[in-house]
Protein backbone atom coordinates (compact mmCIF):
# COMPACT_ATOMS: atom_id res chain seq x y z
CA UNK A 1 0.00 0.00 0.00
CA UNK A 2 2.75 2.38 0.06
CA UNK A 3 2.82 4.73 -2.71
CA UNK A 4 6.53 5.89 -2.37
CA UNK A 5 6.75 8.28 -5.50
CA UNK A 6 9.53 10.79 -4.78
CA UNK A 7 7.82 14.04 -5.79
CA UNK A 8 6.39 16.03 -3.05
CA UNK A 9 6.66 19.07 -5.02
CA UNK A 10 6.55 17.57 -8.52
CA UNK A 11 8.12 19.49 -11.51
CA UNK A 12 6.73 18.68 -14.60
CA UNK A 13 8.22 20.75 -17.00
CA UNK A 14 10.98 23.22 -15.63
CA UNK A 15 14.07 21.50 -15.12
CA UNK A 16 15.98 24.66 -12.76
CA UNK A 17 12.43 25.94 -11.12
CA UNK A 18 12.06 21.20 -10.25
CA UNK A 19 15.55 21.22 -9.03
CA UNK A 20 15.01 24.36 -6.92
CA UNK A 21 11.53 22.81 -5.75
CA UNK A 22 13.10 19.67 -4.88
CA UNK A 23 11.26 16.08 -4.77
CA UNK A 24 10.65 14.53 -1.89
CA UNK A 25 8.81 10.15 -0.90
CA UNK A 26 5.70 10.38 -1.15
CA UNK A 27 6.12 7.96 1.42
CA UNK A 28 5.50 10.46 4.47
CA UNK A 29 2.14 11.41 5.94
CA UNK A 30 1.98 14.88 6.29
CA UNK A 31 -0.36 18.00 7.58
CA UNK A 32 0.36 21.47 5.33
CA UNK A 33 1.44 24.06 7.33
CA UNK A 34 0.57 28.07 6.69
CA UNK A 35 2.88 29.23 4.55
CA UNK A 36 5.71 31.19 5.84
CA UNK A 37 5.00 34.73 5.00
CA UNK A 38 1.61 34.06 6.38
CA UNK A 39 -0.65 34.49 3.41
CA UNK A 40 -3.83 32.42 3.24
CA UNK A 41 -2.51 29.00 3.61
CA UNK A 42 -3.10 26.54 -0.17
CA UNK A 43 -5.13 23.99 -0.19
CA UNK A 44 -4.85 20.65 -2.27
CA UNK A 45 -6.64 17.14 -1.92
CA UNK A 46 -5.88 13.64 -1.96
CA UNK A 47 -8.31 11.12 -3.99
CA UNK A 48 -8.48 7.25 -3.27
CA UNK A 49 -9.47 4.71 -5.09
CA UNK A 50 -10.27 1.06 -4.09
CA UNK A 51 -11.93 1.39 -0.56
CA UNK A 52 -14.44 -0.63 0.45
CA UNK A 53 -18.03 0.70 1.91
CA UNK A 54 -17.30 0.46 5.45
CA UNK A 55 -13.94 1.80 5.76
CA UNK A 56 -12.41 4.81 7.33
CA UNK A 57 -9.73 6.93 5.94
CA UNK A 58 -7.53 9.30 7.52
CA UNK A 59 -4.49 11.98 6.64
CA UNK A 60 -1.64 12.27 9.32
CA UNK A 61 0.13 14.90 8.25
CA UNK A 62 3.87 14.13 8.65
CA UNK A 63 6.45 16.53 6.50
CA UNK A 64 6.04 19.47 5.94
CA UNK A 65 6.54 21.70 2.36
CA UNK A 66 8.36 25.17 2.99
CA UNK A 67 7.19 27.38 0.13
CA UNK A 68 5.74 30.98 -0.13
CA UNK A 69 3.45 32.44 -1.73
CA UNK A 70 4.54 35.96 -3.35
CA UNK A 71 1.46 36.41 -5.36
CA UNK A 72 -2.00 36.58 -4.81
CA UNK A 73 -4.90 34.24 -3.33
CA UNK A 74 -6.31 34.97 -7.21
CA UNK A 75 -2.96 34.89 -8.75
CA UNK A 76 -0.64 33.22 -6.79
CA UNK A 77 3.45 33.47 -7.22
CA UNK A 78 5.07 30.30 -5.15
CA UNK A 79 8.61 30.11 -4.36
CA UNK A 80 10.21 27.04 -2.29
CA UNK A 81 12.51 28.08 1.08
CA UNK A 82 14.79 26.92 3.16
CA UNK A 83 14.85 24.12 4.05
CA UNK A 84 12.22 22.67 1.73
CA UNK A 85 11.21 19.56 3.53
CA UNK A 86 10.82 19.55 7.05
CA UNK A 87 9.53 16.46 9.81
CA UNK A 88 6.29 17.55 11.40
CA UNK A 89 7.28 17.91 15.15
CA UNK A 90 4.44 14.99 15.91
CA UNK A 91 7.39 12.62 14.08
CA UNK A 92 10.33 14.26 14.38
CA UNK A 93 10.99 12.51 18.00
CA UNK A 94 10.31 9.13 16.72
CA UNK A 95 12.21 9.58 13.63
CA UNK A 96 15.90 10.73 15.38
CA UNK A 97 14.87 7.98 17.84
CA UNK A 98 14.71 5.29 15.27
CA UNK A 99 16.24 6.52 12.03
CA UNK A 100 18.16 8.93 13.18
CA UNK A 101 19.97 9.04 9.32
CA UNK A 102 16.48 10.45 7.74
CA UNK A 103 16.54 13.54 9.97
CA UNK A 104 18.81 16.48 10.54
CA UNK A 105 19.11 19.40 12.18
CA UNK A 106 15.73 21.09 12.68
CA UNK A 107 14.10 18.54 12.01
CA UNK A 108 15.51 18.74 8.25
CA UNK A 109 14.18 15.75 6.15
CA UNK A 110 17.86 14.18 4.90
CA UNK A 111 18.91 13.14 1.40
CA UNK A 112 19.39 9.82 3.32
CA UNK A 113 15.54 9.45 3.35
CA UNK A 114 14.87 11.46 0.19
CA UNK A 115 16.86 9.51 -1.99
CA UNK A 116 15.31 6.16 -0.79
CA UNK A 117 13.80 4.07 -3.40
CA UNK A 118 9.73 4.15 -4.47
CA UNK A 119 7.44 1.13 -2.99
CA UNK A 120 4.16 1.25 -5.14
CA UNK A 121 3.18 -2.00 -3.08
CA UNK A 122 4.73 -2.56 0.18
CA UNK A 123 3.69 -6.00 0.56
CA UNK A 124 6.19 -8.29 2.75
CA UNK A 125 7.39 -11.81 1.41
CA UNK A 126 5.94 -14.82 3.12
CA UNK A 127 9.28 -14.86 5.55
CA UNK A 128 7.58 -11.25 6.32
CA UNK A 129 10.71 -9.54 5.34
CA UNK A 130 9.89 -6.02 3.99
CA UNK A 131 9.80 -5.08 0.54
CA UNK A 132 11.88 -2.07 0.97
CA UNK A 133 13.36 0.37 3.44
CA UNK A 134 10.45 2.87 3.16
CA UNK A 135 8.02 -0.07 3.67
CA UNK A 136 9.56 -0.84 6.72
CA UNK A 137 10.16 2.91 7.76
CA UNK A 138 6.33 3.73 7.23
CA UNK A 139 5.19 0.33 8.62
CA UNK A 140 6.89 0.70 11.91
CA UNK A 141 5.53 4.76 12.22
CA UNK A 142 1.95 3.30 11.27
CA UNK A 143 2.71 0.97 14.59
CA UNK A 144 4.09 4.16 16.84
CA UNK A 145 0.59 6.05 15.89
CA UNK A 146 -1.69 2.49 16.62
CA UNK A 147 -0.03 1.92 19.92
CA UNK A 148 -0.02 5.49 20.77
CA UNK A 149 4.10 6.17 20.84
CA UNK A 150 3.36 8.72 18.04
CA UNK A 151 0.26 11.00 18.37
CA UNK A 152 -0.51 12.53 15.41
CA UNK A 153 -3.54 14.65 14.57
CA UNK A 154 -5.96 13.76 12.02
CA UNK A 155 -5.60 16.33 8.89
CA UNK A 156 -9.04 14.83 7.69
CA UNK A 157 -10.86 11.86 7.98
CA UNK A 158 -13.78 9.63 5.79
CA UNK A 159 -15.60 6.84 6.87
CA UNK A 160 -17.05 5.05 3.29
CA UNK A 161 -20.77 4.81 2.79
CA UNK A 162 -22.15 1.75 1.37
CA UNK A 163 -21.10 -2.20 0.26
CA UNK A 164 -19.49 -1.47 -2.51
CA UNK A 165 -16.34 -3.25 -3.17
CA UNK A 166 -14.17 -0.54 -4.46
CA UNK A 167 -15.11 2.90 -4.02
CA UNK A 168 -13.41 6.04 -4.22
CA UNK A 169 -13.01 8.76 -1.20
CA UNK A 170 -11.66 12.33 -1.92
CA UNK A 171 -9.73 14.00 1.65
CA UNK A 172 -10.53 17.83 0.79
CA UNK A 173 -8.98 21.32 1.84
CA UNK A 174 -5.56 19.51 2.70
CA UNK A 175 -2.61 22.39 2.66
CA UNK A 176 0.54 21.35 0.65
CA UNK A 177 2.07 18.62 2.65
CA UNK A 178 3.43 14.80 2.92
CA UNK A 179 0.85 12.78 4.51
CA UNK A 180 0.27 8.83 5.75
CA UNK A 181 -2.69 7.68 4.93
CA UNK A 182 -4.05 4.60 7.02
CA UNK A 183 -7.30 2.88 5.59
CA UNK A 184 -8.64 1.09 8.75
CA UNK A 185 -12.28 -1.30 8.96
CA UNK A 186 -14.51 -2.09 11.93
CA UNK A 187 -13.48 -5.14 13.64
CA UNK A 188 -16.37 -7.83 13.60
CA UNK A 189 -18.12 -10.16 11.34
CA UNK A 190 -18.88 -9.26 7.66
CA UNK A 191 -22.18 -7.95 6.50
CA UNK A 192 -24.80 -11.16 6.53
CA UNK A 193 -23.15 -12.68 9.68
CA UNK A 194 -24.46 -10.24 12.30
CA UNK A 195 -22.82 -6.80 11.34
CA UNK A 196 -24.77 -3.65 10.88
CA UNK A 197 -26.45 -2.99 7.38
CA UNK A 198 -23.89 -1.82 5.23
CA UNK A 199 -20.88 -2.38 7.17
CA UNK A 200 -18.14 -4.73 5.65
CA UNK A 201 -14.52 -5.18 6.91
CA UNK A 202 -13.44 -7.35 4.06
CA UNK A 203 -9.56 -6.03 3.34
CA UNK A 204 -6.68 -5.17 5.55
CA UNK A 205 -4.84 -2.14 4.28
CA UNK A 206 -1.09 -1.18 4.01
CA UNK A 207 -0.25 2.39 4.78
CA UNK A 208 0.04 4.58 2.10
CA UNK A 209 2.12 7.95 1.43
CA UNK A 210 1.38 10.90 -0.84
CA UNK A 211 2.27 14.41 -1.30
CA UNK A 212 -0.07 17.46 -1.79
CA UNK A 213 2.08 19.37 -4.27
CA UNK A 214 2.70 21.38 -7.05
CA UNK A 215 2.59 21.27 -10.75
CA UNK A 216 3.28 23.38 -13.79
CA UNK A 217 2.47 23.19 -17.29
CA UNK A 218 5.38 25.26 -19.63
CA UNK A 219 5.23 28.92 -19.40
CA UNK A 220 2.52 28.61 -16.61
CA UNK A 221 2.64 29.61 -13.05
CA UNK A 222 3.08 27.09 -10.48
CA UNK A 223 -0.37 25.73 -8.96
CA UNK A 224 -1.71 23.08 -6.60
CA UNK A 225 -1.59 19.53 -7.71
CA UNK A 226 -4.44 17.38 -6.04
CA UNK A 227 -2.64 13.87 -5.55
CA UNK A 228 -4.38 10.32 -6.65
CA UNK A 229 -3.75 6.71 -5.31
CA UNK A 230 -4.84 3.41 -5.30
CA UNK A 231 -5.30 1.41 -2.27
CA UNK A 232 -2.99 -1.46 -1.63
CA UNK A 233 -4.91 -4.06 0.43
CA UNK A 234 -5.45 -7.88 0.98
CA UNK A 235 -8.10 -9.86 2.32
CA UNK A 236 -7.74 -13.86 3.58
CA UNK A 237 -10.94 -16.14 2.75
CA UNK A 238 -12.36 -19.62 3.89
CA UNK A 239 -13.67 -22.30 1.81
CA UNK A 240 -15.35 -25.29 3.29
CA UNK A 241 -16.62 -28.64 1.74
CA UNK A 242 -18.87 -31.63 3.21
CA UNK A 243 -17.55 -35.35 1.49
CA UNK A 244 -15.63 -33.77 -1.27
CA UNK A 245 -14.18 -37.57 -1.49
CA UNK A 246 -17.04 -38.71 -3.07
CA UNK A 247 -18.46 -38.41 -6.08
CA UNK A 248 -22.14 -39.60 -5.56
CA UNK A 249 -23.81 -36.56 -7.00
CA UNK A 250 -24.55 -34.13 -3.81
CA UNK A 251 -22.93 -30.67 -3.93
CA UNK A 252 -19.91 -30.73 -1.77
CA UNK A 253 -19.97 -26.85 -1.60
CA UNK A 254 -15.62 -26.62 -2.67
CA UNK A 255 -14.96 -23.49 -3.95
CA UNK A 256 -18.63 -22.01 -3.18
CA UNK A 257 -19.75 -19.86 -0.39
CA UNK A 258 -22.18 -20.90 2.45
CA UNK A 259 -23.21 -24.01 0.00
CA UNK A 260 -22.16 -27.17 0.33
CA UNK A 261 -25.12 -30.31 1.12
CA UNK A 262 -25.18 -34.01 1.31
CA UNK A 263 -27.66 -36.80 2.79
CA UNK A 264 -26.27 -39.19 5.88
CA UNK A 265 -27.43 -41.48 8.38
CA UNK A 266 -27.24 -41.44 12.07
CA UNK A 267 -23.91 -43.18 12.57
CA UNK A 268 -22.47 -41.69 8.95
CA UNK A 269 -19.25 -40.67 9.61
CA UNK A 270 -19.09 -37.04 7.73
CA UNK A 271 -15.91 -35.53 5.98
CA UNK A 272 -15.29 -31.82 6.45
CA UNK A 273 -12.34 -30.23 4.13
CA UNK A 274 -11.50 -25.84 5.26
CA UNK A 275 -9.32 -24.15 3.34
CA UNK A 276 -8.19 -20.50 4.33
CA UNK A 277 -5.77 -18.25 2.70
CA UNK A 278 -3.22 -17.21 5.22
CA UNK A 279 -2.63 -13.73 5.66
CA UNK A 280 -0.18 -11.28 5.20
CA UNK A 281 1.05 -9.06 7.84
CA UNK A 282 4.05 -7.01 7.96
CA UNK A 283 6.53 -8.75 10.62
CA UNK A 284 6.74 -5.81 13.58
CA UNK A 285 2.44 -5.38 13.21
CA UNK A 286 1.00 -4.76 16.59
CA UNK A 287 -1.20 -7.45 15.74
CA UNK A 288 -1.36 -10.78 13.67
CA UNK A 289 -4.14 -12.56 14.76
CA UNK A 290 -5.08 -15.81 12.17
CA UNK A 291 -7.69 -18.32 13.87
CA UNK A 292 -10.27 -20.43 12.51
CA UNK A 293 -12.81 -21.54 14.86
CA UNK A 294 -16.12 -24.35 14.09
CA UNK A 295 -19.54 -24.50 15.60
CA UNK A 296 -20.94 -27.96 15.09
CA UNK A 297 -24.81 -28.69 15.38
CA UNK A 298 -25.41 -30.60 18.44
CA UNK A 299 -26.67 -33.28 15.66
CA UNK A 300 -22.83 -33.81 14.74
CA UNK A 301 -20.48 -35.72 17.40
CA UNK A 302 -16.89 -34.36 16.80
CA UNK A 303 -13.91 -36.93 16.23
CA UNK A 304 -10.72 -36.24 17.29
CA UNK A 305 -8.44 -38.85 17.03
CA UNK A 306 -6.74 -40.01 14.11
CA UNK A 307 -7.53 -43.24 13.13
CA UNK A 308 -10.59 -45.73 12.71
CA UNK A 309 -11.86 -43.22 9.86
CA UNK A 310 -11.91 -40.54 12.24
CA UNK A 311 -9.45 -37.09 10.96
CA UNK A 312 -8.32 -33.85 12.19
CA UNK A 313 -5.62 -33.04 10.02
CA UNK A 314 -3.95 -30.08 9.62
CA UNK A 315 -1.78 -29.27 6.50
CA UNK A 316 0.35 -25.72 4.84
CA UNK A 317 -0.09 -25.44 1.36
CA UNK A 318 2.39 -23.95 -0.58
CA UNK A 319 2.04 -21.47 -3.68
CA UNK A 320 1.97 -24.60 -5.92
CA UNK A 321 -0.69 -26.24 -4.01
CA UNK A 322 1.69 -28.82 -2.66
CA UNK A 323 0.57 -29.86 1.06
CA UNK A 324 2.53 -30.48 4.12
CA UNK A 325 0.90 -32.24 6.86
CA UNK A 326 1.81 -30.04 10.20
CA UNK A 327 0.16 -31.55 12.66
CA UNK A 328 -2.82 -34.32 13.65
CA UNK A 329 -5.04 -32.95 16.06
CA UNK A 330 -2.87 -32.08 19.08
CA UNK A 331 -1.57 -28.67 19.83
CA UNK A 332 1.81 -28.11 18.51
CA UNK A 333 4.74 -25.22 17.34
CA UNK A 334 2.52 -24.15 14.63
CA UNK A 335 -1.12 -24.56 16.21
CA UNK A 336 -3.07 -23.96 19.56
CA UNK A 337 -6.03 -26.78 19.42
CA UNK A 338 -8.77 -26.13 21.98
CA UNK A 339 -11.85 -28.63 21.99
CA UNK A 340 -12.90 -27.78 25.40
CA UNK A 341 -15.20 -24.36 26.47
CA UNK A 342 -13.54 -23.03 23.58
CA UNK A 343 -13.95 -19.35 22.07
CA UNK A 344 -13.67 -17.77 19.02
CA UNK A 345 -12.04 -14.24 19.45
CA UNK A 346 -15.19 -12.58 19.99
CA UNK A 347 -16.04 -14.69 23.36
CA UNK A 348 -18.51 -16.99 21.56
CA UNK A 349 -18.77 -21.07 22.75
CA UNK A 350 -17.26 -22.73 19.56
CA UNK A 351 -16.89 -26.90 19.59
CA UNK A 352 -13.06 -26.02 18.97
CA UNK A 353 -10.86 -23.40 17.54
CA UNK A 354 -6.98 -24.00 15.89
CA UNK A 355 -5.22 -20.25 16.83
CA UNK A 356 -2.21 -20.45 14.94
CA UNK A 357 1.55 -19.15 15.49
CA UNK A 358 1.77 -16.52 12.74
CA UNK A 359 5.52 -16.41 12.30
CA UNK A 360 5.51 -20.53 11.90
CA UNK A 361 2.93 -20.76 9.10
CA UNK A 362 3.37 -17.45 7.19
CA UNK A 363 5.80 -19.21 4.92
CA UNK A 364 2.29 -21.31 3.18
CA UNK A 365 -0.01 -19.76 0.88
CA UNK A 366 -2.87 -21.57 2.36
CA UNK A 367 -4.06 -23.79 5.73
CA UNK A 368 -5.92 -27.26 4.94
CA UNK A 369 -7.88 -28.57 7.46
CA UNK A 370 -9.51 -32.09 7.33
CA UNK A 371 -12.02 -33.31 10.24
CA UNK A 372 -14.95 -35.74 10.61
CA UNK A 373 -17.79 -35.84 12.57
CA UNK A 374 -20.46 -38.31 13.54
CA UNK A 375 -24.04 -37.64 12.60
CA UNK A 376 -26.03 -38.92 16.33
CA UNK A 377 -29.38 -39.28 17.53
CA UNK A 378 -30.01 -35.87 17.59
CA UNK A 379 -30.44 -35.35 13.85
CA UNK A 380 -34.11 -34.44 13.16
CA UNK A 381 -35.30 -35.98 10.06
CA UNK A 382 -35.63 -33.38 6.91
CA UNK A 383 -34.07 -30.32 9.08
CA UNK A 384 -30.37 -28.93 7.66
CA UNK A 385 -27.90 -30.41 9.99
CA UNK A 386 -24.85 -27.73 10.30
CA UNK A 387 -21.49 -27.17 10.22
CA UNK A 388 -20.15 -23.72 10.27
CA UNK A 389 -16.55 -22.60 10.38
CA UNK A 390 -15.41 -19.08 10.74
CA UNK A 391 -11.97 -17.65 9.70
CA UNK A 392 -11.15 -14.62 12.13
CA UNK A 393 -8.07 -12.53 11.42
CA UNK A 394 -6.22 -9.08 12.06
CA UNK A 395 -7.80 -6.59 9.83
CA UNK A 396 -6.01 -3.87 11.09
CA UNK A 397 -2.30 -4.88 11.69
CA UNK A 398 -1.63 -1.64 13.35
CA UNK A 399 -4.21 -1.75 15.96
CA UNK A 400 -4.59 -4.20 19.05
CA UNK A 401 -7.50 -6.15 19.39
CA UNK A 402 -9.12 -6.00 15.42
CA UNK A 403 -10.00 -8.58 13.59
CA UNK A 404 -12.63 -9.66 10.56
CA UNK A 405 -14.94 -12.73 10.63
CA UNK A 406 -15.17 -14.60 7.51
CA UNK A 407 -17.99 -17.68 7.81
CA UNK A 408 -18.91 -20.33 5.60
CA UNK A 409 -21.43 -23.30 6.30
CA UNK A 410 -22.11 -26.31 4.80
CA UNK A 411 -25.23 -28.91 5.65
CA UNK A 412 -26.29 -32.72 5.99
CA UNK A 413 -29.76 -34.08 6.05
CA UNK A 414 -31.46 -37.25 7.41
CA UNK A 415 -34.70 -38.74 6.55
CA UNK A 416 -37.26 -41.32 7.95
CA UNK A 417 -39.90 -44.05 7.10
CA UNK A 418 -43.52 -44.03 8.56
CA UNK A 419 -45.10 -47.57 7.86
CA UNK A 420 -48.82 -48.10 8.79
CA UNK A 421 -49.82 -51.97 9.44
CA UNK A 422 -53.50 -52.42 8.64
CA UNK A 423 -55.49 -55.50 9.32
CA UNK A 424 -58.93 -57.11 7.50
CA UNK A 425 -60.93 -59.95 8.97
CA UNK A 426 -63.21 -61.01 5.97
CA UNK A 427 -62.56 -58.14 3.80
CA UNK A 428 -63.03 -55.32 6.49
CA UNK A 429 -60.56 -53.61 7.88
CA UNK A 430 -60.35 -53.48 11.06
CA UNK A 431 -60.05 -50.08 12.88
CA UNK A 432 -60.68 -51.07 16.83
CA UNK A 433 -58.59 -53.21 19.09
CA UNK A 434 -56.03 -54.26 17.03
CA UNK A 435 -53.95 -57.07 17.19
CA UNK A 436 -50.68 -56.93 18.65
CA UNK A 437 -47.40 -58.66 17.18
CA UNK A 438 -46.70 -57.64 13.56
CA UNK A 439 -42.44 -56.81 13.21
CA UNK A 440 -40.60 -55.79 10.72
CA UNK A 441 -36.52 -55.93 9.86
CA UNK A 442 -35.36 -53.64 7.80
CA UNK A 443 -32.47 -53.93 5.35
CA UNK A 444 -30.78 -51.81 2.16
CA UNK A 445 -31.76 -52.75 -1.07
CA UNK A 446 -30.29 -56.09 -2.17
CA UNK A 447 -28.72 -56.05 1.44
CA UNK A 448 -29.06 -59.85 3.56
CA UNK A 449 -28.40 -58.34 7.13
CA UNK A 450 -31.09 -56.54 8.68
CA UNK A 451 -29.71 -52.97 9.67
CA UNK A 452 -29.78 -52.72 13.54
CA UNK A 453 -31.90 -50.28 15.31
CA UNK A 454 -32.51 -48.64 18.81
CA UNK A 455 -36.13 -47.49 20.37
CA UNK A 456 -36.58 -43.61 21.77
CA UNK A 457 -39.08 -41.09 21.68
CA UNK A 458 -39.07 -40.51 18.04
CA UNK A 459 -39.27 -44.11 16.39
CA UNK A 460 -36.71 -46.28 15.88
CA UNK A 461 -33.11 -45.22 14.85
CA UNK A 462 -30.23 -46.81 13.46
CA UNK A 463 -27.92 -47.77 15.95
CA UNK A 464 -24.21 -46.11 16.20
CA UNK A 465 -21.13 -47.87 16.66
CA UNK A 466 -21.03 -49.93 19.94
CA UNK A 467 -24.43 -49.63 20.46
CA UNK A 468 -26.43 -52.75 20.95
CA UNK A 469 -29.75 -52.61 18.59
CA UNK A 470 -32.46 -54.91 17.67
CA UNK A 471 -33.53 -56.10 14.23
CA UNK A 472 -37.36 -57.01 14.50
CA UNK A 473 -39.50 -54.01 15.06
CA UNK A 474 -42.68 -54.03 16.13
CA UNK A 475 -45.68 -51.95 15.26
CA UNK A 476 -47.52 -49.76 17.88
CA UNK A 477 -50.96 -50.42 19.04
CA UNK A 478 -52.42 -48.27 16.57
CA UNK A 479 -50.44 -50.03 13.53
CA UNK A 480 -47.54 -47.89 13.23
CA UNK A 481 -43.64 -48.02 12.69
CA UNK A 482 -41.80 -44.81 12.26
CA UNK A 483 -38.11 -45.47 11.50
CA UNK A 484 -35.68 -42.44 10.87
CA UNK A 485 -32.07 -41.11 10.33
CA UNK A 486 -31.69 -42.97 7.15
CA UNK A 487 -30.26 -41.62 4.09
CA UNK A 488 -31.09 -41.60 0.36
CA UNK A 489 -31.55 -44.49 -1.12
CA UNK A 490 -33.95 -47.70 -1.40
CA UNK A 491 -34.63 -49.88 1.73
CA UNK A 492 -36.85 -52.93 2.18
CA UNK A 493 -38.97 -53.92 4.69
CA UNK A 494 -39.63 -57.59 5.58
CA UNK A 495 -42.38 -58.85 8.25
CA UNK A 496 -40.36 -61.02 10.44
CA UNK A 497 -43.28 -61.90 12.26
CA UNK A 498 -47.37 -61.59 12.00
CA UNK A 499 -50.02 -61.30 14.53
CA UNK A 500 -52.08 -64.81 15.54
CA UNK A 501 -54.43 -65.67 12.82
CA UNK A 502 -53.35 -63.36 10.59
CA UNK A 503 -51.24 -64.34 7.59
CA UNK A 504 -47.40 -63.05 7.54
CA UNK A 505 -46.30 -60.71 4.73
CA UNK A 506 -44.64 -63.16 1.76
CA UNK A 507 -41.29 -61.34 0.21
CA UNK A 508 -40.29 -57.34 0.86
CA UNK A 509 -41.80 -54.49 0.63
CA UNK A 510 -39.10 -51.69 -1.26
CA UNK A 511 -39.44 -48.29 -0.37
CA UNK A 512 -36.71 -45.45 -1.74
CA UNK A 513 -36.40 -42.44 -0.33
CA UNK A 514 -35.11 -39.57 -2.82
CA UNK A 515 -33.60 -36.29 -1.67
CA UNK A 516 -35.16 -33.19 -3.59
CA UNK A 517 -32.80 -30.21 -4.44
CA UNK A 518 -33.04 -26.43 -4.34
CA UNK A 519 -30.36 -25.52 -7.10
CA UNK A 520 -27.62 -27.65 -6.54
CA UNK A 521 -28.29 -28.57 -2.91
CA UNK A 522 -30.53 -30.91 -0.65
CA UNK A 523 -33.48 -29.13 0.86
CA UNK A 524 -34.77 -31.64 3.29
CA UNK A 525 -37.94 -32.94 1.41
CA UNK A 526 -37.95 -36.25 0.02
CA UNK A 527 -40.46 -37.42 -3.48
CA UNK A 528 -43.56 -38.45 -2.59
CA UNK A 529 -43.03 -37.35 1.60
CA UNK A 530 -45.94 -37.48 4.03
CA UNK A 531 -44.56 -34.88 6.01
CA UNK A 532 -41.12 -33.79 5.67
CA UNK A 533 -38.38 -36.30 5.10
CA UNK A 534 -40.61 -38.79 5.44
CA UNK A 535 -42.12 -41.87 2.88
CA UNK A 536 -45.11 -43.45 3.77
CA UNK A 537 -45.81 -47.22 3.63
CA UNK A 538 -49.04 -49.36 3.84
CA UNK A 539 -48.73 -52.90 4.38
CA UNK A 540 -51.82 -55.03 4.62
CA UNK A 541 -52.68 -58.31 7.00
CA UNK A 542 -55.43 -60.84 5.92
CA UNK A 543 -56.73 -62.81 8.61
CA UNK A 544 -56.09 -66.78 7.58
CA UNK A 545 -59.17 -69.24 7.23
CA UNK A 546 -58.43 -71.39 10.83
CA UNK A 547 -60.90 -72.54 13.12
CA UNK A 548 -61.69 -70.77 16.50
CA UNK A 549 -61.14 -73.96 18.39
CA UNK A 550 -59.52 -77.69 17.75
CA UNK A 551 -56.40 -77.77 16.00
CA UNK A 552 -54.67 -78.14 12.86
CA UNK A 553 -54.24 -81.89 13.12
CA UNK A 554 -58.16 -82.50 14.01
CA UNK A 555 -59.06 -80.21 10.75
CA UNK A 556 -57.12 -82.43 8.35
CA UNK A 557 -58.14 -85.64 9.96
CA UNK A 558 -61.52 -84.68 9.35
CA UNK A 559 -61.31 -83.91 5.88
CA UNK A 560 -59.35 -87.29 5.18
CA UNK A 561 -62.60 -88.92 7.09
CA UNK A 562 -65.18 -87.36 5.47
CA UNK A 563 -63.19 -87.90 1.27
CA UNK A 564 -62.80 -91.68 2.35
CA UNK A 565 -66.51 -92.03 3.49
CA UNK A 566 -66.95 -90.27 -0.04
CA UNK A 567 -65.08 -92.75 -1.47
CA UNK A 568 -66.45 -95.73 -0.22
CA UNK A 569 -69.78 -94.69 -1.19
CA UNK A 570 -68.81 -94.14 -4.76
CA UNK A 571 -67.15 -97.91 -4.67
CA UNK A 572 -70.70 -99.68 -2.81
CA UNK A 573 -72.93 -97.38 -5.29
CA UNK A 574 -70.43 -99.15 -8.50
CA UNK A 575 -71.22 -102.43 -7.17
CA UNK A 576 -74.32 -102.18 -6.50
CA UNK A 577 -74.64 -101.21 -10.42
CA UNK A 578 -72.47 -104.16 -11.38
Amino acid sequence: MFSLKKSGIAAVAVAAVAAMLGSFGLAAPAMAADTPNGATTDKGSITISNVQGGATVTAYKVINVNYTNEGTAEAPSYVPATPEYTWDNAVAEWVRGNYSGYIGEKNVVSNEYANLKDDLSGAPDKNGNYSSDIAKFYDGLSNAVGNGTVKLTEARQVTVEGTADANTVTLKDLTVAGYLVKITNKSGNTEGNGNKPGVVADYSYRPVVVTVGFSQEEGEPWKIADADIEAKRSKATIDKSINEQNDDGHNSGKDQTDTGSDTVGIGSIVTYDTRSNVPVFPKDAIEKKYVIADTMDEALTPNYTNGGGHKFIVYGVDDKGTETKIGEGASNDYYTLTTENAEDLDGNAVTWVLDFNYEKVRQFDKIHVQYTATVNEKAIVGEPIYNNVKLQYTNNPYEKDSHRTVPDKVKVYTFGIKVLKQFFENGVLQKDNLPAGAEFAVYKQGGDNELSFVKDDKGYRPAKSGEAGVTSLPVDSKGHLSVYGLDEGTYELEETKAPAGYIKLNGRVSVTITALKDGEDFNGHVEGESELGFVSTTVNNTKGWLPKTGSAGMVLMTVAGVLLVAAGVTVLTRKRRA
